[in-house]
């Protein structure tokens, strides 16, 4: 882990790129590029993970080491689904199993599950913080301290990121898992990834004393098989210049559903998952 560590943080350029937010409420000006409830981040190239050695040893295996990552201009959004603030958090989380099910109710409706990267960077920003709200430290009281049950999205106001992203650090995002950091974590997998390389759940929690990395640059992973976490939850992207009357109206109904259902399982189970 630790060669694998060195050589990775050794050819990894600085970062010479930069980043912009707007759009869903969560700091920065409005974006017509983004549907309602989320934020612009600009096309990147920029280096992004743990450089702390002392935290790599503490969460072997679960920590995004020092990558050079680039990233096209995507929407993410501003808080975690239902994705607006005021709203309940669900009251369960999601499984592995329940992932493509998600998927195709999210194309349908011009969502898609976020990568590893596009999650890591709006967290992070461009300056690699390694917690949302500060470039070093966890910051008591700037976020929700209680990740299983927590106060309405948005409770924190100055639970913000450096791109203007809200309510991160509470609970974890399911996110696709991109070649470059499956690459420098694989050694720690020699049998593979738990559920099969395609999903990782990806960032910290409100706990801090977690098995995995409880910063920004924490990511583990869930057993197919596996019943859900609540701690594993969803925050979704888009492409944008994508926004459609249409689809934007369906979306609406699909998330007034989440929320009078409460739970990602019955959302689930009434589109016919």
């Amino acid at each position: 882990m630790f060669l694998l560590y060195i050589a990775i943080l050794a050819c990894v350029p600085q970062s010479n790129g930069t980043l912009a937010s707007g759009a869903g409420g969560g700091g920065g000006s409005a974006s017509t590029a983004c549907p309602s409830g989320m934020t612009e981040v600009l096309q990147n190239r920029v280096t992004l993970g743990e450089s702390d050695l002392a935290m790599v040893e503490a969460y072997p295996g679960t920590v995004i080491l020092p990558n050079e990552y680039v990233t096209s201009t995507f929407c993410v959004g501003t808080f975690p689904l239902p994705g607006s603030s005021g709203q309940a958090w669900p009251s369960d989380g999601l499984s592995v199993a329940q992932l493509p099910p998600l998927e195709s109710l999210l194309a349908e409706h011009g969502r898609r599950l976020c990568t590893v990267p596009e999650l890591l960077l709006a967290a992070a920003g461009p300056e690699n913080w390694r917690f949302p709200t500060d470039a070093d430290q966890h910051v008591d009281g700037a976020c929700e301290p209680d990740e299983f049950n927590p106060q309405p999205l948005g409770t924190y106001s100055n639970c913000e990121s450096p791109t203007g992203v809200r309510d991160l650090g509470v609970r974890s995002s399911w996110a696709l898992l991109d070649a470059l950091t499956a690459d420098s974590l694989a050694e720690s997998y020699p049998a593979g990834f738990p559920g099969g390389g395609d999903y990782a759940a990806w960032g910290g929690t409100s706990s801090q004393d977690t098995t995995f990395a409880p910063s920004n640059f924490g990511v583990h992973f869930q057993g197919a098989e596996e019943d859900p976490y609540l701690n594993n939850g969803l925050r979704v992207c888009a492409d944008p210049d994508q926004v459609d009357a249409q689809v934007e109206s369906g979306w609406s109904d699909q998330v007034e559903a989440l929320v009078q259902t409460g739970t990602f399982a019955d959302w689930l189970a009434a589109f016919g998952s």
